[in-house]
Formats: C-alpha cells, structure tokens, sequence
C-alpha cells in the first residue's frame, strides 16, 4: 500500500463539499475558512492571549491517555494566559484543554461555516423508533483543545458518527487518518476498550510512523493556522501537536441514520463502525440497506434477559449485517471465539455509565417546538448575569444551532444552553 494524499483548496460551496468529500468520505484540508473574521487574524500564541487571554478553559489529561493511565490528575480551571505560561514552565506536561465545549468568547469570533449545517432532508421527518433527537434540529457541536508540543490524541474513531471539520487556529499539529475497513490491522483485541486501536503511533520514530502509514494506506498530513481537516464520519484518527497550539473542531452532518446507529442507542464495536459507514448518505441507505436497517430495529426492539445478553444479540446482528454490505473490511477476520468474550467485557464496560440497551420502546419523543416563555426568560437572565453583549448572545444560539435569533431555539436546545451556560467557559470576560 502507499500513503493516501488530502487535497487543499479554498472554501468549497455546500453542494460540492457534500458531493465530492462527504459522500466519498474522502479527507480535505480547507484554506482560509475564516477568512475575514476575528478568529482568522488570530494565528500564533500573542495573537491567542490577546482575543482570548481571559477565557476559562478546563485543564485535564488527554482522554485516550486519561483511559490507558491508573492514575487519575484532578482537572483545574485556568485563564487561557495562565495555561499558557503554565506550558512555558512545564514544557514536558502532559495536562492541556481537550474535547472542552468552546467557550462563547471564542465563538464570538466566527461563524459557523454553511459546510456544517445538515444538507438533507432528514430533519423533517421523526427519528427512527420516534427516538429522541438528543443534540437539537441541526445536530451541531463544537469543542476546544490546547496543548503543546508532545500532546496527542491516540488512535480513535468516534463513537457519535458525526462528521468533523479541525480548525487550527495557531501552532501545528499532525494528523494521521485511517479507513474504518482497516480496522483488522490496528490490533483492536488488544485495545484499553472499543474505539480505540492498540496500536500506539506516539510511541514511533518518525521513520517508524512514515513506514506505518505506507504500509496500512494512511492519509497524513500537518494542519497549519488557518486551515480546516475534514474528518469524514467514523475514520480512525491520530493527532498529534507538533507544537503549542489551539485549535476547534465542529461536529456536524449526521442524517437520521448516523443519529439511530450512534453510542446514543448502541454499543461501538469494529462491526458497528464499518456497517454505520456505509450509510453517510440517507438516500443510499435507504435504498440500498433497508432491509438490514428493518433488521437491526427488530433486533433492539427485543426483549433481553440482561444487558450482557443484549450486547451479545446485537453484536451478533452488526456481525452479520456487516458481513454482507462490507465484505471489503474483512469481517471473519475479525474476533475469533476466543477473545469474544474480553471483547463482550469490554464493550460492557464502556456503556457502563450510559442508558444503552437499558431503555424500554418506544422512547418519547423530545418536544421539538418553540422554547417556552420561562426558558427564555432564564436564558436572557443568564446572558444578562454574565455580561454578554449581544454579539456574543447572537453567537451562542447561532454557532451552536445555526439559528438566527433566541425565540427559533426548540425546547430541547433551549435547555442544552442553559447547561452550556453554566460551565466556566461561559464566563464573558
């Protein structure tokens, strides 16, 4: 195999970028996606302290490594300026802002790019099952890492399906992506859990690192400011800070399908992830996998003896769904009877803490319509607490919804504000 080269261009228009990347699952760097607004003059550390020196962010350990570590670091609140001279201090520390939802002060100084918001028609129909529509009517969310030089992100794929654009606002950093049929070749049996691959890239030379990603077929390449990864849904990828820098992800674009198939309804296992890829497009999906799709509802309709029995029911539908529209990813390949039950184990572990396979259906729908009066009073009480002028008011309902004005928030957006509100990020100044 030889390495896969990512294309560069400028800002696409919504239907090509859809057409040409998402449909294909096909990686792109994207140039000057800010162009022309505030964040995109920020482009190294002094800019970053100047915008943003005052932000409260939430210092932590990667999670990857937090997982893998027995010894848990307690997180801390800092100014970004403070965190900063932290790093300055501690150049070999391994503490840093990861997966932390972006602060309103930072998203103030952009707007969501039209390349995330939903570019189908699923949203007017129900869920399948007539399940919850958990994250709100245009699915969108965003996060904040900052970390320096020796900080990464170990080999993962993400268990929400949802499509990812990487903006780096300073610094550098690197990324390594991996189809999910590859799966077979990132030793997953010997993973710390599912998602995640045993195959520990950070700890490579660089000869070691270029000669991996020949051999498995690997995308590379290193993110610089201003620019944009798109990170098709359900790939697996490596991140790596070349040095200090920041940088906000938007999660974006899942259809109905994406949604159902998540770590919202199901376990994730190597099964899971490549059938779920096959559907990134709805009408495809529908056209081509419905009776699978039919196949897989019955099944978590079923009654079970006890969660363990369940993740072993649907393990073994996503099995033999994914042995017929993937045969690509070498499915028999995959967990001979030997491991199967560390793999149950394991999957069992990681849904723990969540309501997966534990609910009764059908489950009721989320009120979807306008936010009550009270919502909006406590929200325009909270903004008005925490001094936001209102730019940064309009920021927050766009930038997490894409909607234009407080009174077109649904009731269950309406409520995912006040949470974010109240997080130390929400602070203005």
């Amino acid at each position: 195999m030889t390495s896969k080269t990512i294309d560069r261009i400028a800002p696409p228009t919504r239907d090509v970028f859809y057409k040409e990347y998402v449909l294909r699952r096909k990686p792109v760097v994207i140039t000057g996606l800010f162009k022309g607004q505030e964040i995109g003059e920020v482009r190294d550390e002094m800019d970053a302290r100047k915008v943003f020196g005052n932000t409260r962010i939430i210092i932590t350990q990667e999670y990857s490594r937090s997982a893998a570590s027995p010894v848990k670091t307690p997180d801390e609140v800092l100014d970004l300026s403070s965190y900063l001279d932290y790093v300055m201090a501690n150049p070999g520390t391994s503490r840093m802002c990861t997966e932390y939802d972006t602060p309103i002060r930072v998203s103030s100084t952009y707007r969501v790019p039209d390349l995330c918001k939903m570019t189908h028609q699923g949203l007017i129909e129900n869920e399948l099952l007539d399940l919850p529509r958990r994250w709100g009517d245009h699915d969108l969310m965003s996060n904040l890492f900052i970390g320096n030089r020796g900080n990464y992100a170990h080999l993962h794929y993400d268990g929400d399906h949802r499509h990812v654009l990487l903006y780096q606002v300073f610094g550098t950093k690197r990324a390594i992506l991996i189809d999910p049929e590859k799966g077979n070749y990132l030793d997953l049996l010997n993973s710390i859990g599912p998602g995640f691959s045993n195959v520990y890239i950070e700890n490579k030379s660089e000869d070691e690192k270029l000669r991996f990603v020949e051999e498995i077929g690997a995308y590379d390449t290193i993110l610089k400011p201003g620019e944009a990864l798109y990170i098709p849904m359900l790939m697996w990828h490596y991140l790596e800070y070349v040095d200090l820098g920041m940088s906000i992800n938007f999660r974006f674009m899942r259809n109905k399908y994406g949604r159902f198939l998540s770590v919202d309804n199901f376990h994730r296992d190597f099964f899971g992830q490549n059938l779920s890829s096959k559907m990134v497009s709805e009408e495809k999906a529908t056209e081509n996998y419905f009776e699978s799709l039919e196949y897989i509802k019955r099944s978590l309709l079923r009654k079970s003896d006890s969660r363990r029995a369940k993740i072993v029911e649907m393990r073994n539908v996503f099995r033999e769904v994914c042995s017929e529209i993937c045969p690509e990813c070498e499915p028999a390949l995959h967990c001979d009877g030997e491991h199967e039950g560390t793999e149950i184990d394991k999957i069992e572990q990681d849904i723990s803490e969540s309501g997966v396979y534990l609910r009764d259906y059908p489950v009721p729908q989320i009120s979807h319509g306008p936010l009550s009066s009270s919502q909006q009073g406590a929200l325009i009480a909270r903004f008005a607490s925490l001094r936001y002028p209102a730019r940064a008011v309009e920021a927050a309902v766009y930038n997490r919804f894409a909607k234009e004005t407080l009174s077109d928030l649904t009731k269950a957006e309406a409520a995912s504000l006040l949470r974010a509100l109240t997080s130390p990020g929400a602070m203005w100044e």
